[in-house]
Formats: structure tokens, C-alpha cells, sequence
């Protein structure tokens, strides 16, 4: 997994791991979730993949879309 940059130096996410159909977020209380495209859709996981190489907004996305904080579960 790679770091996640934090740029607002208070997110939740502490690492990623970008996959061609999914990525998979580790929160900094432990718990590792994956999101995937064929349940949250090309654009959405587009713009997670994004905000994670970005180092910035990636858990303020999750928590604020339903459906992708809906579609996540613990790998």
C-alpha cells in the first residue's frame, strides 16, 4: 500500500492501493475497506483514484457520497 499524502494533515486515510477495478483504502483506525467500479461506477472510482494520488479530499469524498460510503467493505 502506499502512504496517502494528507495534505489537510487530518484525514482518516492512511494509505491506498490502486487496483484497475478497485482501490482499497486503509482508515487510520485500522480497518482496510475496498471500493469497486462495478458497484460505484467508472467516475466515481475515477475520482477516488484521483484524490488519493492527490493526497488530498479522498475520506471527505467517502463519507459525504452514499453510495460510495455505502459500497466500501472491510478486506
Amino acid at each position: 500500500m502506499l502512504d496517502y499524502g494528507n495534505l489537510s494533515r487530518n484525514s482518516a486515510v492512511a494509505k491506498y492501493r490502486l487496483a484497475e477495478a478497485s482501490i482499497d483504502v486503509q482508515f487510520k483506525g485500522g480497518g482496510t475497506y475496498r471500493y469497486e467500479r462495478a458497484v460505484i461506477g467508472v467516475e466515481r472510482l475515477a475520482k477516488m483514484k484521483g484524490l488519493a494520488e492527490a493526497g488530498k479530499g479522498l475520506a471527505t469524498f467517502i463519507t459525504q457520497d452514499r453510495a460510495v460510503h455505502a459500497a466500501g467493505y472491510r478486506v
